[in-house]
């Protein structure tokens, strides 16, 4: 029985990532039956994953000091959701894709009950899976 599942589950992601052999809609429905994120999804998830073990003391030093609080020198409502501040970048390119910057705005995206959250992992694939689906 082992070996079978095996079997299928190759089978499955030959023919998820072979653009030439599966129809565009085919590789949808096999993404969305076996509850996979697309690509880009997964490295989001990878980053916020990251980002959130960071913000809570789970992540190696050099990681977490990349990582700032949103601060204002006003008393503001925005200062109690847990939103990361995002660093002016000066190229497109590179500076856009840093960990820092990205993680910074993909973390203020997320719903705010998902920052406050104990345990991210299953629902940030739920709402990252949500995103990617709709």
């Amino acid at each position: 029985v082992v070996c079978v599942c095996v079997c299928v589950w190759c089978v499955c992601v030959w023919c998820v990532y072979t653009s030439s052999l599966a129809p565009y809609w085919f590789k949808i429905i096999l993404l969305i039956s076996l509850h996979w994120l697309p690509v880009v999804f997964r490295i989001h998830f990878q980053i916020l994953t990251l980002n959130y073990r960071a913000l809570h003391s789970r992540a190696p030093a050099h990681v977490a000091h990349l990582l700032h609080p949103h601060s204002s020198a006003r008393s503001l409502g925005s200062n109690k959701l847990h939103l990361l501040s995002v660093p002016h970048t000066h190229l497109k390119t590179r500076g856009d894709r840093a960990f820092k910057a990205i993680a910074s705005k993909l973390w203020n995206a997320l719903p705010t009950p998902l920052r406050f959250a104990d345990s991210v992992d299953w629902e940030l694939n739920t709402s990252l899976f949500r995103q990617a689906f709709r």
